[in-house]
């Protein structure tokens, strides 16, 4: 569940290219809500060409509906040491941001047993749809996104493993850079890319 500004300055941000850039998001692993499901409040920062994500396990009292500035001021009141959480907050209230899209999607991850700072996610059955909550979509109001396509992510901190480059360079692959996010936006009808 991705939040964005009343003027979408989150996605027109990453429309544009900006280098320096944050936004937040509400993350599960299912999409039915249940006592024992962790939901993460997560922060993701990219600076330049550099990818740098935060995130904090939520207790099920926080929930998955802070949908506004008086859940966020809770939110903060109960977890004021959190830097993340304090962060979250100050957003909120200063930018009006605000709960818009969900973005749902099968995610199959690879971890290397040699190497623990890579890892390979291959990202399909892409939907989104409005929403101001983590839980209680219908699938019917779930519109499909990237139809048929897989995202192939590569996630590493200095440099990809030489036995995997060797394989990108072998079946020619090339980097795009895709948002899931500004895809659900988009299919969403809740903005444009005007690029």
């Amino acid at each position: 569940l991705y939040y964005d500004t009343p003027r979408r300055a989150n996605f027109y941000d990453k429309i544009d290219g900006i280098k320096a850039r944050r936004k937040y998001r509400l993350r599960t692993y299912t999409t039915e809500s249940a006592p024992n499901v962790p939901v993460f409040l997560e922060e993701k920062n990219r600076i330049n060409n550099r990818v740098f994500k935060y995130r904090t396990e939520l207790s099920p009292d926080d929930g998955g509906n802070l949908a506004g500035s008086s859940e966020a001021i809770t939110l903060y009141n109960r977890h004021s040491d959190n830097p993340l959480i304090s962060r979250f907050a100050a957003r909120v209230l200063q930018s009006s941001e605000e709960p818009v899209v969900l973005v749902q999607y099968l995610r199959r991850a690879f971890i290397s047993n040699y190497d623990i700072d890579f890892r390979v996610t291959f990202d399909s059955q892409l939907y989104s749809a409005p929403s101001r909550s983590l839980f209680g979509v219908s699938n019917a109001n779930l519109l499909a996104c990237l139809a048929g396509l897989t995202i192939l992510e590569v996630k590493f901190k200095r440099r990809i493993p030489s036995w995997f480059h060797r394989l990108v360079q072998s079946y020619q692959l090339r980097r795009v850079s895709i948002s899931k996010y500004c895809e659900g936006m988009i299919t969403s009808g809740l903005a444009v890319d005007l690029s």
